[in-house]
Parts: C-alpha cells; structure tokens; sequence
C-alpha cells in the first residue's frame, strides 16, 4: 500500500572496485641506493581522500604520508595531473631515492611494495572480534621496472603465484620476470566484497 512504499529503503551498491594504480620504474645503484620514479593513478574514492588529504595537510605532510615512516625513502619531487579535474583519475608522479637497508657488499635487498596505499597489514592477528568493513570494493595494482647494477645478477626471484578467498571475494595475483639485467613486476589485488564479517576471519586472514 502507499504507507509501506513511502517507508521503503532502498540500498543501492556499486560493485566495481576503486582502482589505485602504480607504475614504478627504477635503477638500482651498486651503493643499495635506487632512483626511480613512480606514477601513482587513484581512481573515485581512492581520488577523493588523496585531493581532500593533500589540501588539508599540505604537501609537506602529505609527502611524509607517502614516505609511510619509512625514513629511508627520499621524495625529490612530487607532482599532480587532474586535481582539478574529478572526472579524471588523480595522477601524481613522484621522484623517490631510496636507501636500501639490510643491504651489505654482496648483497642487495629491496621491497617493490610502494606507494600502493596498502600501508601495514591490519591483519596479522590470529583472532578478531569485530567485522571488517573497507567501506567500498578495492583493486589495488602495482607494476614494478627495476634495473640491475652491472655485475649483480638475481639470487632468489619472488615466484608469479595467484591466491583467492575459497569465494573469489579477494584474488591475489603475482607476475615476476627477469631479462638482460631488469626484473618485472606486477602485483595485484582485488576485494569483489567490502564487507568481511568475523565469522569468517580465519578464511581472510589465512
């Protein structure tokens, strides 16, 4: 009747998920130092927080904000494409040196994993009272160039491996390659769901 239909409630969802896209390509010194830049594309919500984020804090912060406490990365530049423009993906492109820690005269050690926005994994406790809610659907891709040092050759490549949640909500894949002195990279990983309830957090933190 017309009672029940004025207190209908619609809830209304989009299931694509917000991408946040990086390009990486870089060169590694024989020093464990690398230089490289990284273009960093945030689509939708990913955007939004960016742009609202940088003109809050001020590019100071939000450049400490992309270092993520890590005292060993440099920002020498940074700069924005499309800020103004909200219907097209946020673009920061960002000149980074980086001090390869753990690194000794014969080996070099380096994490590919920058500038994503995934930040430090919330969820390494084996147990969880609360239900996770990401508030949205997430994709988050990362391809990674990375010139060799002359002389230096790969001890222990990441092998490419695909891992899922027993329902495809979240699908994890990793591509590695290596020829004539660069290593290929490519990460990414997809949340088809933005709602994990507790039950469950055996599955999702497995």
């Amino acid at each position: 009747d017309d009672d029940n239909q004025k207190n209908c409630v619609l809830f209304l969802q989009n299931t694509d998920p917000v991408r946040q896209m990086v390009s990486i390509n870089a060169e590694i010194k024989p020093d464990a130092k690398m230089t490289g830049t990284a273009h960093i594309n945030s689509y939708s919500y990913n955007r939004e927080n960016a742009v609202e984020k940088y003109k809050l804090d001020g590019e100071k912060k939000y450049t400490e904000y992309l270092q993520d406490k890590d005292n060993n990365l440099h920002i020498a530049k940074l700069a924005f494409e499309n800020m103004e423009t909200d219907t097209l993906p946020l673009l920061q492109v960002v000149d980074f040196n980086l001090d390869l820690a753990g690194s000794d005269e014969n080996y070099i050690y380096f994490n590919a994993n920058r500038f994503a926005g995934l930040g430090k994994n919330e969820f390494l406790a084996e147990n969880r009272q609360t239900d996770i809610d990401f508030g949205y659907n997430n994709a988050y891709v990362l391809n990674g160039v990375f010139k060799l040092p002359a002389g230096y050759k790969t001890d222990v490549l990441p092998k490419s491996v695909t891992m899922s949640m027993p329902d495809n909500s979240i699908i994890f894949k990793r591509i590695t390659a290596q020829e004539e002195g660069v290593i290929s990279l490519r990460y990414s990983i997809v949340f088809k769901k933005s709602l994990y309830f507790k039950e469950n957090y055996p599955e999702f933190h497995d």
